[in-house]
């Protein structure tokens, strides 16, 4: 019994280290569609047209006349 035990523990052991340094999970990547890019430049991306639209009229600080 103590046999059956302490082998179970030691299974389980290795599967939560299995587990724990299996790598994090990063965020989805945005699609293409939704990216807005401007001159080169990635200012932003969402599924909603309109908040797309105000990405390109955002003002780029570093070039900014006012």
């Amino acid at each position: 019994m103590r046999t059956i035990l302490v082998a179970a523990l030691a299974l389980s052991t290795v599967a939560v280290t299995a587990a724990s340094a299996a790598p994090a999970r990063q965020q989805a990547r945005t699609p293409a569609a939704y990216t807005v890019i401007e001159q080169g430049q990635v200012r932003g991306a969402d599924p909603d047209p309109w908040v797309r639209f105000e990405l390109l009229r955002e003002v780029d600080p570093a070039n900014a006349n006012g």
